[in-house]
């Protein structure tokens, strides 16, 4: 009975749900990395997301309740996996890697970015002496 209530939990609801609140998560998080990388490295320090929180509030506030439903999908899809003790499916497997790549992507740090961005493609473009050191 429960085996069936959470077959059909992962088989038919998460995948659905995923359609729905992976697009704002991952668009907050391509967003605040653009920012991240490319605004910061060629304009100098920013206050990331803030232009974008400012234009667009409600898309903001979707966004960011999109990336905390990623945070309850993943978790229930690793809950499901665990009492149903099988491997995901491989549309479910890419959905996974997906949304933990989307969730590692916003978690990396500015300064990471700014260090990667200067071995791969040199230095920035804005005077680095004007930084803000914290």
């Amino acid at each position: 009975m429960i085996a069936n209530v959470i077959h059909t939990l992962r088989s038919k609801y998460l995948p659905y749900c995923w359609i729905f609140i992976f697009p704002g998560a991952a668009l907050l998080s391509l967003e605040l990395t653009f920012e991240k990388t490319y605004l910061t490295w060629v304009y100098g320090t920013q206050m990331i997301g803030f232009t974008f929180s400012a234009l667009f509030p409600p898309i903001v506030i979707i966004c960011i309740l999109s990336v905390q439903l990623c945070y309850i999908w993943l978790g229930l899809h690793s809950l499901t996996a665990i009492v149903i003790r099988s491997f995901p499916a491989k549309p479910d497997l890419i959905r996974i890697m997906l949304t933990v790549g989307i969730l590692i992507l916003e978690r990396v740090p500015v300064k990471v970015w700014q260090a990667v961005l200067t071995l791969l493609v040199g230095h920035p473009g804005h005077d680095s002496s004007m930084d803000i050191r914290y």
